[in-house]
């Protein structure tokens, strides 16, 4: 459905720190209850703590390994551990540190923390008639690690000192301000409050230490105020207890639970994980060590449980643990054959397959096959990003074609970063070839390069050109692999590219070019020479779209299904391979389902969906594998020290960084440079940032350009200093130091060191830079030029004449170089991945910024205006000099510039949020409605139209000006303009203003409906859960208690009469249903006998006669014979269908043993269609949805409309809608943020010039249309100064919101639905008229929607539904047998839902075309919709259980009759005849046909209603429209 400017047409987490969590005292854990206490003894009594009562060495019966030393490899004794350092200066603490816990290293002495300054709220208090732990004075720590010690801390209030300076989210000791000595607080790899299994002789503190933010906590958190340089030691009495502190899982920080998953704690650092989060099933007797403290000791065992978020720790003892072995024979083999297997793998010695890319490989497939069989030279490019699988896909591909055709073909593989110099790429070439096809010695070495290029020439050219012979020998096939394809674009020299595209375009010879790239843009990059040779054949290949299509494709670095055994050349008949395969498989599935593995996995996804990357992290734990230990430890995602993966480029991070991000990375990668060194901390960057921005400053100033936005804001240290943390957060600072870019470093914000992850000149590369920032990548310090000018001279003097040859060599060695991308440049995102070039678009979208008051002050100003131009017109133009040109030509200048306002205008009451606007938008469009019937009954205006119109032949006028005359003058008589001036004209214009408030009213009744009904959960049984989620409904009150709230809204009016096994459910609901909008009912009567007075007063029989007269059917007789004929024709399949219909009813209720009244009614209709599609044809619609999530399947649509219409859809979002809205501002140009904007242009072959905007708003909310509907936001038309307006569209549909679960799914009548609409919308974009009067959808009401109607054809097509689908989670494209079971069901029941169609367009055509106006006005048209469906359909309704035909008001809740469609809803058949005749003749052999989509697009779209729709139709046709692909498609033929 279509709607004009101003008709609206219907289809019809983290524990809080003050609230600790509570843990059971256990023998086992009983120890915990120290966590908040550190007892020595001279403050035990002070603080009321007991001493411990069981201070011993372990027991001597349980026999340890003692630690290794990790250097020497050799056991060591009790050496003490190192001191603590300093974590300003990083040397062992000898002296107490200013503003820190001091530290005793006494023997024998239990070191406890001093009491700081307690927070602002405290979490706890401690009670003062019981025994509370409290933390005493600490004293020097004598060795050892510092632990863990639980800090309190408060929550940044306003008012808080914005310069203050604030750490970084990744340091690992929190230092305090310099101001207020704050800390920043989060949570860490480690737990920064946890303790571990401890035996009792255990006395030990720790230090402070910062961790990283919680994602889960929304605002900023710190430390509490330290006692810094200069404040006294706290004066709290050590007898206060302090309060304890959480105990929360390192891994889930979740807090202490019950058995068997209780929180465990580290004997060495106070690591706590619970034992499911590390893999325990029971807790140690003895002391038990984290991963990290445990890693020197595994080297020769694997401890039983590693928590891999622990942070690196000392050597420790580690328990020795029995490793459990399989009994299996023949381990030692299977073991080595699978970790063979595994490695090769996970290093890309084996090829894995790919998943989701089924249709990417069969487009390769065919063509290199075109290539070696049939001898067809063709060009492609793949393009992805690294990870895809581009290699791995054409590899498979070739070694498939291989198996066949080994004889036929060679391959030749160039590389873009050795090979794209065409001397050396030649000589590659002719070295493979010479190899491969035992080329003559003499030729294979040649040195001459032109040689070289043509002997290449020749041996690839057909041997019959050669020799001069036709004996049809040819050669053998050769496939070119060029990988980083884009390197030999970007060279300036692309001689290699132009003749392997010229020799496979031309067909010299079969070779196939195929381009491996990252870059989307690579074609754009090619010469103008290159690029007319390529085929312009492009696959793209995306990464896992979803975790487990991720994880299908990366298990198979840690497993080996069965299929796969014997190809990888495992020994599946040695004994025991059944019992180790189930073994190994089990423990992976096992290990898959641990918290580690999951955020691992999860890690790689988020990051770069690369599963060579996953796979690297194995490498090392793979080959650790032996008989003796099985166990794989799990790869952490804290450190880099066990992954082989390649760094990540960082690149891609630089678009979202701000100004002063970029400013501050700018100047700390300069530094390199300035400073000679690789290393930088934040006092350094900020001080090279402000001399830059102070430089800028002055340039700016002294140019005059600071008042036109020429200067730069100096941020304050405070402020830069947050920036800079999230630059280290990014991961674009790495600390220095051994921990590498995962480690924590040591210092301070100020002091700490960092190294710049990207270089200077990456940075342009990766982000649109600033003139400013662009500039400071660019320029060398000034005084480094100083330097280079100094170097120069001293040069010049000491070499003298030896030195002026080469000087100018020696000055372009010290300039600044000019760097070029070797990296990809990540491009706007699009649903069609096109070029940077697509993103300015040479028009701005409509802006919506108004309020309730500017709409209606907007209206008023343009009606202001019109009635102005209209009063000229009359002023200056008489009857007897009337022309087109001074009457109807300022009038169409009029409406075409005020046309974009006027529509946006009225377009808020369909889709606003905010109520007032929508209140305001439906007020603006009344006074507009009332407006225009004052302007169109002048009689003034009429008469100077209508002196135009009859000297029309006289000005030769184009043939679309001509109609928009005839039509204009129309519109004047149809106004009433020929009724005589007096009371008959008076009464004309007052009923048609009645009309428009009424219409306008019952338009916003429906779109504001909030009607709703009670179900109990049982009377919805059946509905799924994918279509209405009872948990996610309004739960019912009163007497609705156990109930919930449905609305009559799409997304629960289908599934309820679809899937609810509740007979009575669904009456209730379909009878309730039709009485939704009963306050409609009075004001639909006064608009039947309004619209039939006015048709009399205007001289016509009826409102039929006066709406049919200008479409194509011509007259209300011709549409009731269409009718008519219709009927009689689908009455015998109506039978039938409601026979099969109640056989499927009387079943159902026999399987579950109710009576059956042999009775089938209008709500079992639904019901039991779906049951026989399901039951007959197999075909359920909720897995079919599966395969439809909307946005996929939008996105495949618009690719299927850029290949028949060549047009390209681009995406715009972010920053790229701030800089194509006038504003300035992204939210200004759309309505709602859950709306999508795209920029349409033509493509590249078609000249790639703008089309217009598409916007889409999917998703139902309060207040919005309730239907799916398409509405012109905007008009296509040519300016006055000879340019063109483009148009701007908007697709308005309610399908259901994606839920916490699942997105969104389209089941195959919605996918329809949303295919017919998205048809309004191309026909909209691509109209290209001389006015807006005719643009795109403003043809005749019985034709438009016929474009809609035959793309719907698209949607039973196997090739497009496959391109369509993806699975929401697995990415598979839908079955093959599950399309032929859904095609065939496209005409089930179809006599029944035409027949539907047919009750419409009757009760229609009957309510506005009476026999006279007395029987109107007796019309009781709630009766005559109930009666005509019951005899239409066939059908039994609750009239026949006793309620009568005035049960219901259905025909209220029809927006059509209200919104432009009265006398018209017949054009939806009518239309279909020539829907099915265009599809049939032309587009039934291919639906893709591209010719034919062009065609189509220029004969028919590109018209609008600027030429007669029959002229038309009948050109593209080739002759007149016929009706019988239409009953022939129906059956009826």
């Amino acid at each position: 459905m279509t709607i004009s400017s101003n008709e609206a047409v219907s289809p019809s987490g983290s524990q809080p720190v003050d609230s600790p969590s509570k843990t059971t005292v256990s023998a086992k854990k009983r120890k915990l209850e120290e966590f908040t206490s550190a007892p020595n003894d001279s403050n035990a009594s002070q603080a009321g703590s007991p001493a411990p009562s069981n201070a011993s060495v372990p027991s001597p019966a349980k026999h340890r390994r003692p630690p290794l030393d990790f250097k020497t490899g050799k056991p060591v004794g009790d050496k003490p551990r190192r001191p603590p350092l300093n974590f300003r200066t990083g040397k062992p603490v000898t002296e107490p540190i200013k503003g820190q816990p001091k530290f005793s290293t006494e023997k024998g002495s239990s070191p406890v923390k001093s009491p700081a300054k307690p927070p602002a709220k405290s979490p706890a208090k401690a009670s003062p008639t019981k025994a509370t732990p409290t933390k005493a004075t600490p004293t020097k720590r004598p060795v050892g690690r510092p632990r863990k010690t639980p800090i309190p801390i408060k929550r940044v209030e306003e008012g808080d000192d914005d310069n203050e300076d604030v750490l970084s989210a990744t340091e690992n000791f929190g230092t305090p301000s310099k101001s207020t000595g704050k800390r920043l607080w989060g949570p860490t790899a480690a737990s920064a409050t946890p303790r571990g299994i401890l035996t009792p002789s255990k006395n030990r503190v720790v230090t402070p230490k910062s961790v990283k933010f919680d994602k889960q906590i929304g605002t900023e958190l710190f430390f509490a105020d330290l006692p810094s340089k200069g404040t006294p030691a706290s004066t709290k009495p050590q007898h206060e207890a302090e309060p304890a502190a959480d105990i929360v899982c390192g891994v889930c920080r979740k807090p202490q639970s019950k058995p068997p998953n209780e929180i465990i704690l580290c004997d060495n650092c106070d690591y706590a994980v619970h034992q499911l989060c590390c893999g325990v099933e029971e807790i140690p007797e003895g002391d038990w060590l984290c991963r990290s403290c445990s890693q020197e000791d595994a080297i020769n065992t694997t401890p039983k449980a590693s928590a891999p978020w622990a942070l690196k720790a000392t050597v420790a003892p580690v328990p020795t643990a029995p490793v459990e072995l399989p009994d299996i024979p023949n381990l030692e083999q299977h073991v080595r054959s699978l970790q063979r297997v595994l490695l090769d793998r996970c290093l890309g010695q084996r090829r894995i397959e790919m998943f989701g890319l089924h249709e990417v490989r069969e487009k390769c497939h065919q063509m290199i096959e075109q290539t070696v069989v049939a001898g067809e030279g063709n060009s492609m490019l793949l393009i992805g990003a690294r990870g895809s699988g581009k290699t791995t896909m054409l590899e498979n591909v070739i070694d498939d074609i291989h198996e066949e055709h080994s004889s036929d073909f060679h391959v030749v593989r160039l590389n873009g970063f050795i090979h794209t110099d065409d001397k050396l790429a030649l000589k590659e070439i002719w070295r493979q070839l010479g190899k491969e096809m035992d080329v003559e010695d003499d030729l294979m070495n040649r040195t001459n390069y032109a040689d070289t290029m043509a002997s290449l020439l020749a041996l690839l050219s057909h041997p019959s050109e050669i020799l001069g012979t036709d004996e049809g020998v040819t050669s053998q096939s050769i496939i070119f692999v060029i990988d980083e394809f884009d390197m030999f674009a970007a060279h300036p020299r692309q001689t290699l590219l132009y003749n392997l595209f010229d020799v496979a375009q031309s067909r010299k010879a079969p070779i196939a070019v195929l381009g491996c790239t990252t870059r989307l843009n690579v074609v754009e990059m090619l010469e103008k020479r290159v690029k007319s040779r390529f085929s312009h054949r492009y696959v793209y290949l995306t990464m896992p779209r979803s975790l487990p299509a991720y994880w299908q494709v990366c298990k198979q670095g840690l497993l080996i299904e069965e299929k796969d055994a014997s190809k990888e050349g495992l020994d599946v008949d040695l004994d025991g391979y059944a019992q180790f395969h189930q073994y190994w498989n089990a423990k992976i599935e096992g290990m898959y389902k641990l918290h580690a593995f999951q955020e691992l996995l999860q890690y790689h996804y988020y990051t770069n969906k690369s599963p060579s990357a996953f796979c690297n992290e194995w490498v090392l734990p793979l080959a650790s594998l032996s008989t003796t230990n099985l166990n794989l430890e799990i790869p952490s995602i804290a450190s880099q020290l066990t992954s082989l993966s390649s760094p990540e480029s960082k690149l891609n991070l630089l678009p979202a960084l701000s100004d002063l991000d970029l400013g501050l990375l700018i100047a700390a990668a300069r530094l390199d440079i300035v400073a000679h060194t690789d290393t930088v901390n934040f006092a350094m960057a900020y001080d090279e940032y402000t001399s830059l921005v102070g430089r800028q400053r002055i340039q700016s100033a002294s140019s005059g350009m600071l008042a036109v936005g020429g200067g730069v804001r100096v941020w304050s240290r405070g402020v830069a200093g947050i920036a800079w943390e999230r630059l280290i957060s990014l991961g674009l600072l790495v600390p220095s130091g051994i921990n590498g870019g995962k480690g924590m470093a040591h210092g301070s914000l100020e002091g700490r060191m960092w190294k710049v992850d990207v270089a200077l000149e990456e940075i342009p590369l990766g982000v649109k830079l600033s003139n400013v920032l662009a500039k400071w990548c660019k320029e060398l310090p000034r005084r480094l030029l100083h330097l280079l000018t100094l170097l120069v001279l001293l040069l010049a003097v000491t070499l003298a004449s030896r030195a002026f040859p080469r000087l100018s060599s020696v000055v372009n060695h010290f300039r600044p170089p000019t760097f070029q991308s070797f990296l990809p440049i990540r491009s706007v995102t699009t649903s069609t991945m096109a070029s940077a070039k697509f993103k300015q678009p040479p028009q701005a979208p409509p802006l919506f910024t108004h309020t309730a008051e500017s709409i209606i002050s907007e209206t008023e100003r343009l009606n202001a205006e019109y009635k102005k131009d209209l009063d000229d017109i009359v002023a200056k133009v008489k009857p007897e000099n009337a022309t087109f040109k001074n009457t109807i030509g300022p009038i169409l200048v009029d409406d075409d510039g005020s046309a974009v306002l006027r529509r946006v205008l009225n377009f808020y009451q369909h889709t606003s949020p905010d109520a007032k606007l929508r209140d305001a938008s439906t007020k603006a469009d009344d006074i507009t409605s009332d407006f225009d019937i004052e302007c169109k009954m002048r009689q003034d205006v009429f008469d100077v139209v209508e002196a135009a119109f009859n000297q029309r032949e006289s000005e030769k006028l184009d043939n679309e000006s001509l109609r928009v005359l005839e039509k204009e003058r129309k519109r004047y008589v149809r106004n009433g303009l020929l009724i005589p001036d007096g009371p008959k004209r008076d009464r004309f214009k007052e009923v048609q203003k009645r009309l428009a408030q009424l219409c306008i009213q019952c338009q916003k009744n429906l779109n504001e409906d909030k009607s709703a009904i009670w179900f109990t959960p049982e009377e919805l049984d059946g509905v799924p859960e994918d279509d209405i989620n009872i948990a996610d409904l309004e739960k019912g009150t009163g007497e609705n208690e156990g109930k919930v709230k449905l609305t009559f809204k799409y997304t629960h009016f289908f599934p309820v009469v679809k899937y609810a096994k509740n007979a009575e459910t669904r009456s209730r609901y379909v009878i309730e249903d039709a009485n939704k909008a009963n306050h409609n009912v009075p004001l639909f009567q006064e608009i039947l006998e309004l619209r039939d007075e006015a048709a009399r007063l205007l001289g016509y029989p009826n409102h039929a006669s006066v709406n049919i007269e200008e479409k194509m059917a011509k007259s209300p007789a011709k549409v009731n014979e269409f009718l008519g004929d219709l009927r009689t024709r689908l009455a015998e399949g109506g039978k039938k269908d409601a026979a099969a219909l109640l056989e499927y009813k009387k079943k159902d209720y026999a399987e579950r043993g109710e009576e059956f009244d042999g009775n089938f009614y209008m709500w079992d209709t639904s019901f039991y269609s779906r049951i026989m599609k399901e039951k007959e044809y197999n075909v359920d619609e909720i897995k079919i949805s599966q395969y439809f999530p909307v946005e996929s399947t939008f996105n495949g649509m618009l690719k299927i409309f850029e290949e028949i219409f060549g047009l390209l859809f681009v995406e715009v979002t972010g920053e790229d809608r701030k800089q194509i809205s006038k504003t300035g501002k992204a939210e200004d140009i759309v309505w709602h943020d859950e709306v999508r904007l795209y920029s349409v242009w033509n493509d590249e072959a078609d000249g790639g010039e703008f089309v217009g905007y598409l916007y889409i708003d999917l998703h139902p909310r309060e207040g919005k249309y309730s239907h799916n509907a398409n509405f012109n936001l905007e008009p296509g038309y040519v300016r006055t100064d000879g340019s063109r307006n483009y148009p701007a569209t908007a697709l308005v549909c309610n399908f259901s919101k994606p839920s916490g679960k699942k997105p969104s799914l389209l089941k195959h009548n919605e996918v329809v639905t949303l295919f017919h609409e998205l048809g309004h919308g191309i026909h909209d974009l691509v109209g290209r008229t001389q006015y807006s009067y005719f643009h795109g959808t403003s043809v005749v009401g019985d034709f438009v929607e016929a474009p809609s109607q035959m793309l719907e054809n698209w949607c039973w097509t196997p090739s497009v539904l496959k391109s369509l689908s993806r699975h929401w989670e697995s990415g598979e494209t839908i079955p093959d047998d599950l399309v032929s079971k859904l095609i065939a069901t496209k005409n089930l029941n179809s006599a029944t839902s035409n027949l539907a169609q047919v009750l419409i367009g009757t009760f229609d055509m009957t309510i506005h075309s009476p026999e006279s106006h007395e029987a109107i006005k007796k019309m009781d048209a709630g009766r005559l919709w109930n009666q005509l469906r019951h005899d239409i359909s066939g059908i039994k309704g609750p009239e026949d259980i006793g309620k009568g035909y005035n049960w219901g008001n259905r025909h209220a809740n029809i927006g059509h009759f209200i919104g432009g469609y009265d006398a018209g809803y017949y054009g939806y058949l009518w239309s279909e005849v020539f829907s099915t005749d265009m599809f049939h003749t032309h587009f039934k052999a291919n639906p893709m046909d591209k010719e034919q989509g062009r065609r189509y697009r220029k004969v028919v779209l590109e018209k609008g209603g600027a030429q007669d729709e029959m002229e038309f139709l009948t050109e593209f046709l080739g002759r007149a429209p016929s009706t019988e692909p239409f009953y022939r498609e129906l059956g009826l033929a």
